[in-house]
């Protein structure tokens, strides 16, 4: 057995060859963006379910929006100036109260075990409120999981 085959398998069985879920993408490009500008703030992270995600980020120095993409293995792009996603959004600081994997876990509690296809965060800038995830299934309706309180609106 080759010396690689054997660190791989180490790997698989520590579990770091699994896929990157939706919080360690977002946790990955914000490391990256750190490195390019410390402090930046976050406008939008979207992602097909097991794939590639997209985030932008407001520069701290420039205040310009730059997008990182990360795919589940960990490869990523960027950071580059990328306008065309944030006009309807409102940067903060990221993290929100909640990671994706706990506002699953809400809607699981509230009955909604289907897998979703698609996943955003953002807060938009007509909602006053708090960033949400906004998660796209197969056979449902949209749902809608406030960052902050967890709550649940279809």
């Amino acid at each position: 057995m080759s010396i690689i085959t054997r660190i791989k398998q180490y790997l698989r069985q520590l579990g770091l060859l699994s896929p990157l879920s939706f919080d360690q993408q977002i946790w990955g490009a914000k490391s990256l963006m750190d490195l390019y500008q410390d402090k930046s703030k976050f406008y939008l992270a979207e992602a097909d379910h097991n794939g590639t995600m997209y985030t932008c980020w407001q520069g701290s120095e420039d205040t310009k929006p730059y997008a990182i993409t990360v795919d589940i293995a960990g490869h990523t792009t960027g950071p580059t100036f990328d306008d065309s996603r944030v006009a309807e959004c409102q940067a903060f600081v990221y993290p929100p109260t909640l990671s994706c994997s706990q506002a699953q876990q809400a809607m699981t509690n509230a009955g909604i075990t289907d897998v979703w296809l698609f996943c955003r965060l953002r807060q938009t800038v007509d909602y006053r409120g708090n960033p949400f995830y906004d998660f796209t299934f197969a056979d449902r309706q949209p749902v809608h999981v406030d960052a902050v309180t967890g709550q649940i609106t279809q």
